[in-house]
């Protein structure tokens, strides 16, 4: 009975919850538990063309549950320049997954790529960004890119 009745809770709260993100943002209705992670089940191999799919039923912009995580999906290249530099820092935080403990140790600080955007990963990534990510035409990426030529041209060989 008590089992049944915080199920019924459970449900009635989420429901309740699903009603509210839907007067902000459009988007499927999830199941208890998985959310909505049963419409990308049909695509195995490019799981992220679910969302191309979605975006014609609910629009550019809408939201998904994923589990019990809320998400907010942006599909269009207008929409995710707005979300990513005009108000970016609206959406610079990133949700806490049980991953972020078993692989930084329970601070995701200490990621360069999954980490929230403060002063401290500024510093980070500006050094390593010339390690990283050679600009086009650069010294770095003239040696990356005759490294890779030349490891092409051995695979090439050897095939």
């Amino acid at each position: 009975v008590l089992l049944i009745m915080l199920l019924a809770g459970y449900l009635c709260l989420s429901n309740k919850l699903n009603k509210q993100l839907e007067n902000i943002v459009p988007g499927p209705t999830p199941w208890p538990v998985i959310g909505s992670l049963h419409l990308m089940a049909h695509f195995v191999k490019y799981p992220f063309e679910a969302f191309t799919r979605l975006q014609k039923v609910y629009g550019s912009i809408f939201q998904m549950q994923l589990g019990s995580m809320n998400t907010v999906v942006i599909h269009s290249e207008e929409d995710k320049k707005e979300v990513l530099v005009t108000k970016g820092d609206h959406f610079d935080g990133r949700p806490d997954f049980k991953r972020f403990d078993v692989m930084f140790g329970g601070d995701r600080r200490n990621s360069l790529a999954f980490c929230d955007f403060d002063k401290l990963q500024v510093a980070r990534r500006k050094m390593m960004r010339a390690h990283t990510f050679p600009n086009a035409g650069g010294e770095m990426w003239s040696k990356l890119d005759k490294t890779c030529k030349s490891e092409m041209t051995h695979m090439v060989e050897a095939i």
